[in-house]
């Protein structure tokens, strides 16, 4: 080995060394922020987050740990939705917190002649329109969720 490799070699362990041996603060080192709260004052770090995703976190100042506990939010919800006869609209609530981007509807049954679609949606709700009364009840299996990332 030449005496490069060797004076490159030493100060990459001399490094190190300090590094795992320097001084340390039981306060932490860094203090970390998510959505501009603090989150610790420790040497841990969230790096997990994003529509959907709740994290909650606890911290231990007497053994230096922060507990996480990451929880995945509600991204779709589906049930059967009923439009009474002579009705031309019905609203559903949805119980996704926030406007779906997709909200899909399948009939449950021949409702030849029935033009059908979603008029309008908002964080509670969203709104089965027919162009016109039917004479019976009109039944939709339905689907609204978010954009998947």
């Amino acid at each position: 080995m030449h005496n490069s490799s060797w004076i490159a070699v030493t100060l990459i362990l001399f490094v190190f060394a300090i590094a795992i041996w320097g001084p340390q603060s039981t306060l932490g080192l860094i203090d970390w922020f998510r959505d501009g709260s603090q989150v610790s004052q420790r040497t841990s770090a969230d790096f997990v987050g994003g529509t959907g995703v709740d994290i909650a976190h606890s911290d231990s100042a007497g053994n230096n740990r922060i507990t996480y506990t990451i929880t995945e939010g509600v991204l779709a919800e589906s049930g059967i939705a009923t439009m009474g006869a002579n009705a031309t609209t019905t609203d559903v609530t949805h119980g996704l917190g926030q406007a779906p981007d997709r909200v899909l509807l399948t009939p449950r049954g021949n409702w030849d002649g029935v033009t059908w679609y979603v008029s309008a949606s908002s964080t509670t709700t969203f709104t089965i329109r027919h162009q016109a009364a039917t004479t019976t009840a009109v039944s939709y299996d339905w689907r609204a969720q978010e954009e998947e990332e």
